[in-house]
């Protein structure tokens, strides 16, 4: 019964994200100022985005109980992924209703929410392949196992992903992915400045003694 409301909700989510799009799409398209057209072009990109990673997410979601340690531990890779699916599209929904609340505002960014959307559209076409690459992983596995039984499989996969973008691992979206750096940040500084003292110490160590 859980597993059932878990889809639902989130299901609920996705299609918000679409309606979203489809409402930006419609109001850009019909405004004659300059970059509208653009917008109005990655919106439309990230709607047939969400329509192709939406039965992906749902197939996977119905199934990764199956690969838990325990029934006591509902934990495994494939919830993971499902789970930084949910988030990402969280992260859009929020930009577009950013987008919404400030598109009639003077000060609009368009130029900056135009290479949001495009970063998501990038993060979207990723999430796809492994998403894609994750349920064919699954066809190649026996029932329960994480792993599929031959080298062979794994060798095909590394294939498919090789030639994928690398846009979704830096940039704009880096701090989606990597959220927690800004926690670890500060203790970072601290020991890089701990290490440059030191590295400064010894030289001049050395050269005093010289």
């Amino acid at each position: 019964m859980s597993i059932s409301v878990e889809i639902n909700d989130n299901t609920s989510s996705y299609d918000k994200l679409r309606e979203l799009c489809k409402e930006n799409v419609i109001y850009f398209s019909t405004d004659e100022r300059n970059g509208s057209t653009a917008i109005s072009n990655c919106f439309e990109q990230l709607f047939e985005n969400i329509g192709t990673i939406k039965p992906l997410v749902y197939e996977l979601r119905n199934i990764c109980h199956l690969y838990d340690f325990d029934p006591s531990i509902p934990g495994n890779g494939y919830r993971s992924y499902v789970t930084v699916v949910d988030l990402f599209i969280a992260h859009c929904i929020k930009i577009c209703n950013q987008m919404t609340i400030n598109r009639n505002s003077f000060f609009f960014r368009k130029a900056f929410y135009t290479k949001e959307i495009e970063s998501c559209n990038q993060v979207m076409s990723a999430l796809v392949l492994c998403l894609e690459n994750l349920c064919l992983l699954i066809g190649w596995s026996e029932p329960g196992m994480l792993f599929a039984g031959n080298d062979t499989a794994a060798l095909e996969l590394m294939m498919k992903i090789e030639p994928s973008k690398l846009c979704p691992f830096y940039g704009r979206c880096l701090a989606f992915q990597f959220f927690t750096i800004y926690v670890s940040m500060p203790l970072w500084n601290t020991m890089f400045a701990l290490l440059i003292y030191k590295i400064k110490f010894i030289l001049m160590s050395h050269y005093s003694l010289l």
